[in-house]
């Protein structure tokens, strides 16, 4: 079963979904926390299998920034290095 991730974040009323890779609780849960730490605006992922959510992440337990790697944003591909700079 695919896990899906809920973010929500305290600008906007509409969550951002996203599955998740991860085949395991565990994954899922460690996945999650990366996703909510990306989000600059997120307050709480939610992680469902299925219907049934079976994780809550607050970003309060999160470590600090600097402790948490960010993921990369999967919103295209990279732009092209300028040699002239």
């Amino acid at each position: 079963m695919t896990f899906i991730c809920f973010v929500e974040s305290d600008n906007s009323d509409v969550p951002h979904m996203e599955p998740l890779r991860a085949t395991t609780f565990a994954d899922a849960r460690v996945e999650a926390r990366k996703l909510l730490a990306g989000h600059a605006t997120g307050i709480i992922a939610n992680v469902f299998e299925g219907e049934r959510r079976i994780l809550s992440v607050l970003r309060d337990e999160l470590p600090r920034d600097r402790d948490v790697p960010r993921i990369a944003a999967r919103t295209g591909p990279k732009r092209p290095q300028n040699d002239n700079q």
